[in-house]
């Protein structure tokens, strides 16, 4: 796994239960993991620098944030069961918990909402040129005949 640990995962579910829908195959958490993060980023990637919020467990001196630890291991949970089990048979708090991550991350995403998420690093934007609709209109032209 690259950003999380298998710690992290049971921290979330039982160490049985995980053992019982992955049948002892670790390398579908690693997957899983990566599809979770691609989903976390496709919901940041606009406004946040998403390489700061996700680096590698290796990485000297990164602690990844807990809430954004929880809705990752969230989706990845339910990607994990809807996979691997008969969707009619996905425990309701893996749908409620993956449905909560989700809404907590589209209300981050709308510029529109007043969502506080400090933790999360703004993305810098270099100098903007040639873009006079987003920062006002152009110079007015003085024709004289």
């Amino acid at each position: 796994m690259i950003y999380l640990t298998k710690n992290d995962i049971l921290g979330r579910i039982k160490a049985s239960n995980l053992e019982t829908i992955t049948e002892g195959d670790d390398s579908l958490l690693d997957t899983h993991e990566l599809d979770a993060v691609s989903v976390v980023i496709s919901y940041l990637a606009h406004d946040y620098d998403t390489d700061l919020v996700f680096q590698p467990i290796e990485t000297v001196g990164y602690v990844m944030n807990a809430t954004i630890k929880r809705m990752t291991i969230d989706i990845m949970m339910y990607n994990l069961h809807n996979g691997r089990i008969n969707p009619r048979q996905i425990p309701e708090n893996i749908i409620a918990k993956r449905d909560d991550a989700v809404r907590w991350l589209s209300s981050v995403a709308n510029p529109k909402t007043m969502i506080n998420a400090p933790f999360l690093p703004k993305k810098v934007f270099e100098g903007q040129s040639n873009n006079a609709m987003a920062w006002g209109s152009k110079t007015k032209r003085q024709n004289d005949y």
